[in-house]
Formats: structure tokens, C-alpha cells, sequence
């Protein structure tokens, strides 16, 4: 019981967060505010007076942000946010949906098998 419980809250708390964050990044002008924050927390963005640089070769945990954020700083990014978000998140999507569908198989099989057992 537990570990199906476990494993359930799990996929469907991945699931809301990977809708969650596609919806978010693919939102024109949100999406651009939202990447341009990220690439500031991670420390790969500078802002000077109305001046906005990214910082070149900016890794955060392996993960290249400023060249995923260098999509939302075009035209073609401000306009065209979902485009910009497959250019620049698509492996981390995909690997985000991956585990999302594991998590869900692993919550159905454990299930499976608690009912088996019983």
C-alpha cells in the first residue's frame, strides 16, 4: 500500500510540475521574463544599469543556461516562446517526461501487484 502511494503521489506530483513548467516557458513575454530570471538566480546574467549580458559558458549543475536563455533573448524568442522553449529545453523535456512515465508505470505495477497479493 505504501509504496504504490508512494510512487503515485510521486508521477502525479511530476506530472503537474513538468505541465506546470512547459506551460510557464511557452507563455510569450512570460515565458522571456520567466528564462531571463532563471539565467539571473543562476547567476548567468548580469544587469547594469537597463543593460542585460549574459554571462558566456554559464553552467548550473552540468546544464548550460546561457545558451538555453540565448533563445528567449531574440525577436524570434520574445514572439515565438513556444518555439523557443523546444530550441532550448527539449532534452530536459524529454528526459523530465521519461521520468514522469516511469514514475507512472512503477505506480501502476506496484499497485498491480498489492492487489495480487491480497
Amino acid at each position: 500500500m505504501k509504496s504504490s502511494l508512494a510512487y503515485g503521489l510521486a508521477a502525479i506530483s511530476s506530472w503537474v510540475a513538468l505541465v506546470s513548467v512547459t506551460i510557464a516557458l511557452s507563455i510569450p513575454f512570460i515565458g522571456t521574463v520567466l528564462a531571463n530570471r532563471l539565467a539571473e538566480l543562476t547567476g548567468c546574467m548580469h544587469v547594469q544599469d537597463s543593460y542585460v549580458q549574459l554571462v558566456p559558458d554559464c553552467s548550473f549543475i552540468g546544464i548550460n543556461i546561457s545558451e538555453r536563455v540565448s533563445y528567449y533573448q531574440s525577436a524570434t524568442g520574445l514572439l515565438l516562446t513556444p518555439l523557443a522553449f523546444i530550441q532550448a529545453f527539449w532534452d530536459l523535456f524529454l528526459l523530465w517526461l521519461t521520468v514522469s512515465i516511469l514514475l507512472s508505470a512503477a505506480s501502476l505495477g506496484a499497485r498491480e501487484s498489492e492487489q495480487a497479493g491480497s
